[in-house]
């Protein structure tokens, strides 16, 4: 996995800056409730940076995606996706 700094990085380089205000707010938040919680804080950061993380992308590359790696299963959420 790559280090949360590597993560950082990425999503500041490929994020625009309203977006990437939101997703650093999230990380933030992502520790406090990890530090709650006691779970495991890289852990909480990572899916805090990465929730949005194809955001920009079109409806078409997304759903690309969820095919690629075998997210949607469910022919009612290929018609009807709520990206």
């Amino acid at each position: 996995m790559l280090s949360v700094d590597t993560l950082r990085d990425s999503v500041k380089r490929e994020t625009e800056p309203k977006r990437l205000a939101h997703v650093l707010g999230c990380e933030r938040a992502a520790v406090q409730l990890a530090r709650l919680y006691a779970a495991d804080e890289n852990a909480a950061r990572a899916a805090a940076l990465l929730h949005d993380i194809t955001k920009g992308l079109s409806l078409t590359a997304q759903l690309q995606l969820l095919r690629e790696y075998d997210i949607l299963t469910d022919t009612v959420e290929l018609a009807q996706p709520k990206l």
